[in-house]
């Protein structure tokens, strides 16, 4: 991927000190990742492994690891909801209206004029965090994607303009695997027949016979979330809904350093300048392993089904993202 990464005096970034002595940085200097020489002995895959950057596989086995034990119990209590004539995330029907706007929750959301999406005339696909947000901005998506399993999630939900709007939507996507509480909040506000239902993919490699397990006993077909909830929300928007185009709003996935971030707090980060915007921002494992899951569904989503895909998002990785055009909300509803 196209990134550059930079010691920024005027930003005072504080790169970890394992990448200045084993990279030879100094204030002010900039390199390419792709083209990082071995230093000290070491190649640049080997400094990452030591400050924790997991590969796909570590990341999967990891997360894997933590969440399966609450993810089955969180099965065995909805399986009554879905065992019998429930709908599916293949049920959905292509949306009506093609031009989409999918909104993650990154730090750029909420420093957004939302009022171009008041009168958008298209299809608004909203992870579930911005719900309360984005209502009491007079907007009120089509669709809402939940993913995370824990009961947390339901203080996306558990909010009186939340409760009297969220019926005016279309359905919402969720995982077998959503918490109890989330499906008892979607049953009784929107109703069985919005509610459309994803087993979740498990690699044969990590998880053997477990997406053959769980798709025979609900009939439901598993589905590659991507690792996080906006992914998941614009793989939504790309099939079933086939929507064209599609912009991503709120699609940070990092962090905008701070001059006053301690060195233990930058130890797990890495940090990347822009020079088109003359942005730094920092990224840990989880980041990188976000971002490089959607920048391949982008490419699979326009070579294979010629979906155009737009950045809205003004900060982050997507705009060093080479052929991925940056516009403005304001300019892609307008267009």
């Amino acid at each position: 991927m196209p990134f550059t990464t930079i010691v920024d005096k005027d930003l005072r970034v504080k790169v970890p000190d394992q990448y200045v002595k084993a990279l030879n940085l100094h204030e002010g200097d900039a390199l390419t990742l792709d083209i990082v020489p071995l230093m000290g002995g070491k190649g640049f895959k080997q400094i990452e492994a030591d400050l924790g950057f997991a590969q796909e596989y570590e990341v999967s086995m990891n997360t894997l690891h933590h969440y399966l034990p609450m993810w089955m119990r969180n099965f065995k209590a909805n399986l009554p909801h879905f065992v019998k004539d429930a709908k599916s995330f293949v049920d959905i029907p292509p949306a009506e209206k093609k031009k989409c706007v999918v909104i993650a929750n990154g730090p750029s959301l909420y420093e957004t004029d939302l009022s171009p999406l008041k009168n958008f005339d298209g299809t608004v696909v909203s992870t579930n965090k911005p719900l309360k947000h984005l209502m009491e901005n007079g907007v009120v998506p089509q669709w809402v994607a939940v993913l995370d399993a824990e009961d947390i999630v339901m203080q996306s939900f558990d909010h009186d303009i939340v409760r009297e709007n969220i019926s005016h939507m279309l359905g919402v996507l969720m995982p077998t695997t959503t918490h109890p509480k989330v499906v008892e909040f979607a049953l009784k506000h929107m109703g069985k027949d919005k509610i459309f239902w994803s087993n979740p993919h498990f690699s044969d490699a990590i998880a053997p016979n477990v997406c053959e397990t769980l798709t025979s006993i609900t009939t439901i077909p598993s589905c590659e979330h991507g690792g996080n909830v906006g992914t998941f929300s614009y793989l939504m928007a790309i099939r079933p809904l086939y929507c064209d185009p599609i912009g991503l709003l709120g699609f940070d996935l990092s962090l905008r350093p701070s001059p006053k971030w301690t060195q233990e707090q930058t130890v797990h980060y890495r940090f990347f300048y822009i020079p088109r915007t003359n942005e730094t921002y920092a990224m840990n494992p989880a980041f990188e392993y976000y971002i490089a899951r959607l920048i391949n569904l982008w490419s699979i989503a326009s070579e294979r089904q010629s979906t155009r895909t737009v950045n809205l998002t003004p900060h982050g990785p997507l705009n060093a993202v080479i052929g991925l055009q940056f516009k403005t909300l304001e300019e892609f509803c307008k267009d």
